[in-house]
């Protein structure tokens, strides 16, 4: 799984380069525009990144006129990340490449197998989530 998962994102990122992008930040760009918006500290719970790599991701989102940040009117002390208009239109012509690699990427497999691999990585996040509420507090 490991193996795949890194060859995968080191082909997609080859794929995205050419476009002044790579598959983590447009992963970040589509986690701010599903939440409309979002702080630094939301973007760290839900990517496996370290703090230092997130900022520097944003800060690289912000230069590029991708993201803006604002302050939070409900935390005096936090920025708010939002898309700009640049962002939005960012995705709008990324998003169809990274589909696309997905569909080549899977297109070779039946339903009853794409069915089969979700099946299996459920039941997986479903353990991973019980050994994880089983740990001391």
């Amino acid at each position: 799984m490991r193996e795949f998962h890194d060859r995968s994102a080191q082909l997609l990122n080859r794929i995205l380069a050419p476009h002044g992008t790579t598959l983590p930040r447009m992963m970040m760009l589509m986690f701010i525009h599903r939440a409309g918006s979002a702080r630094s500290i939301d973007l760290m719970a839900a990517f496996p990144f370290a703090p230092r790599t997130i900022t520097e991701s944003i800060d690289s989102l912000e230069t590029k006129g991708l993201v803006t940040r604002t302050p939070d009117l409900k935390d005096r002390r936090s920025k708010r990340i939002e898309l700009t208009d640049e962002g939005r239109a960012k995705l709008v012509r990324i998003l169809p490449i990274i589909y696309r690699f997905g569909e080549d990427l899977f297109g070779t497999m039946a339903d009853e197998e794409l069915d089969a691999v979700a099946a299996m990585f459920d039941r997986l996040n479903a353990r991973v989530a019980e050994i994880e509420a089983a740990l001391p507090k």
